[in-house]
């Protein structure tokens, strides 16, 4: 599966609509649309409930959801370590989050120690509960 399409299904599913995901990623709605009929077409499941004016996530679309962003994370970790693989270590503060509310709150919490400690890496990993645990 492309990494690309699974980042676009977390777009969609993230914003809601195929609209609201193409203008984030800064492509077509048809693009967006295309993409998904691929990721469906390769899974032989359906993972919207589409109507008129309206695409929303059915049951396995949610279900998805955890694994497509296990995927992501999991390629963005083993891109991340190539890339940095012959650099020095840096001081690292991993935080994991499990919920986009909890994305409010650590933004008004970490400002303002990314500013007290500028050389301190910060890696943030959205997962589910379970998976963080």
């Amino acid at each position: 599966m492309e990494i690309n399409r699974l980042k676009t299904f977390l777009s969609v599913a993230r914003n809601g609509s195929f609209k609201s995901a193409a203008e984030k990623l800064f492509l077509s709605p048809r693009t967006v649309s295309k993409q998904m009929d691929q990721i469906e077409n390769e899974l032989d499941i359906p993972l919207f409930e589409r109507k008129k004016n309206s695409t929303k996530l059915n049951s396995a679309g949610k279900q998805f959801v955890i694994t497509a962003q296990d995927i992501v994370n999991t390629y963005n970790d083993a891109l991340t370590k190539m890339q940095t693989i012959n650099e020095k270590p840096t001081p690292t503060l991993r935080i994991g989050f499990s919920s986009l509310n909890q994305t409010v709150i650590l933004e008004t919490i970490i400002a303002p120690f990314m500013k007290k400690y500028p050389d301190i890496k910060l890696e943030l990993k959205e997962e589910s509960g379970i998976r963080l645990i």
